[in-house]
């Protein structure tokens, strides 16, 4: 068994520096390849299945935030201006290819969570039109409600549709 003594010091420095090159010039190549055209083309593509129920998710968290400001609204006069702030939702609409036009299940489904959408962008306008102090509470709640249960029922005949593309794409 060899023992690294400080005869073994020039040596032991050469290969610490050799070392942190290495870590160096791994980093940097990271940091060059590291750029998001690279990272988006490197990245696999979503299914169309995974496209639309990303799409229903981002709609749903809107739906539900707009259900809860409405719920809100019946009970309170002014908005609290933290209400009034608008989360990211980030939305993704899906835009189908050619080929995935020629899908049933897709375009219903893309049918509803568009739909769903309209019916948002409506929601949140009356909404932000009562944060603004230009739409009563009551009037706006009401209008919510309307556009709200719709949007549900949109994204619940959606979320079918997805499941049903997702059974038959495992049975594949």
């Amino acid at each position: 068994m060899r023992r690294i003594g400080w005869q073994d010091t020039g040596q032991c420095w050469r290969r610490w520096r050799q070392g942190i090159v290495a870590a160096l010039l791994v980093v940097a190549l990271a940091a060059c390849g590291n750029d998001d055209g690279a990272a988006q083309g490197s990245a696999p593509a979503l299914s169309t299945t995974d496209r639309l129920a990303r799409y229903e998710a981002s709609l749903l968290a809107e739906t539900n935030w707009l259900w809860a400001n409405m719920l809100y609204a019946q009970d309170h006069s002014r908005p609290d201006p933290a209400r009034c702030a608008l989360p990211d939702f980030d939305h993704q609409p899906v835009e189908l290819s050619e080929t995935e036009r020629g899908q049933d299940s897709a375009v219903a489904t893309l049918v509803q969570l568009s739909y769903a959408d309209t019916l948002l962008v409506q929601a949140r306008a009356e909404w932000q039109a009562h944060c603004e102090g230009t739409v009563p509470s009551a009037n706006t709640a009401a209008y919510l409600k309307s556009r709200l249960e719709p949007a549900y029922s949109a994204l619940e005949r959606a979320r079918a549709g997805i499941e049903a593309r997702r059974r038959s794409e495992a049975r594949r």
